[in-house]
Formats: C-alpha cells, structure tokens, sequence
C-alpha cells in the first residue's frame, strides 16, 4: 500500500461539454454520479471515489459510503493511478483524440504539447577555425 502523503497526480481536464452518461461504472464516482477526474482509491475495500467527493464523506462521517459500519480516515485514501489513466483514455476517445492541455504532474510523463526550449540544448557551436 502507499504511504500516506502520496502524491496525488493533477486531476484530469475535462471538456465541459463531454456527455459521460454512458462511461463504464467502473469510471463513475458512486457518491457524485460523474466520471472521477481525480479517482482515489480506498485501500482498506478497494473501492474508488471522486477524491473530494470521499475527502468531505470521510470528514462528514468517518465510515465508508458503501458499508457504514467500516470506519475510514483519510490515511486510507491512495490515488488510483489505473482508474486515472483508464478515465482519461475513455474521455480523449470520446473527444476525438483530444483533451484540453493537462495540468502538468508527478507521476507518469506525458508529452507537453511543446516542449519547454531547455529540454532541446542548441547543438554546441563548433570551435572557431584557427586563421
């Protein structure tokens, strides 16, 4: 399991237009309805909710949504990197191919749209010919 204070990768950018009403359950928060931009994982029942969503339930209630005798704390929340990249997946497809520019985060490297100019040194300049 992760430690507690994890790095949680940026949420995900959605289109404010995109229709999720047919997005696997898998990929739907079951306290919001809606497809989880930033899935956190439950480690203690394996189950994955929208992180503020799980964050205010936990601070409200200190139990699990879906079994209410189970306490839960924050320390049992790690992010669901799996979940993340399968929601971002579903969402770039139904979007043609694009998402909107993603913040940028830890975790795995994605590919800035451009570069920053540091990441591609000019070729050294060659030596002066002597006269």
């Amino acid at each position: 399991s992760m430690a507690p204070g994890s790095r949680w990768p940026a949420p995900i950018l959605l289109p404010s237009d995109l229709d999720d009403t047919d997005a696997p359950d898998a990929l739907v928060c079951p306290i919001t309805q809606e497809l989880m931009t930033e899935p956190a994982l439950v480690i203690t029942t394996g189950r994955t909710f929208q992180r503020d969503a799980i964050t205010r339930w936990i601070s409200e209630n200190g139990t699990c949504p879906l079994r209410r005798n189970a306490p839960l704390s924050l320390a049992d929340l790690a992010p669901n990197l799996a979940v993340r990249q399968m929601v971002e997946s579903w969402a770039r497809e139904r979007c043609g191919g694009v998402l909107p520019p993603q913040p940028t985060e830890p975790g795995p490297v994605r590919v800035a749209p451009s570069p920053p100019a540091r990441e591609s040194p000019a070729p050294a300049r060659p030596a002066p010919a002597p006269p």
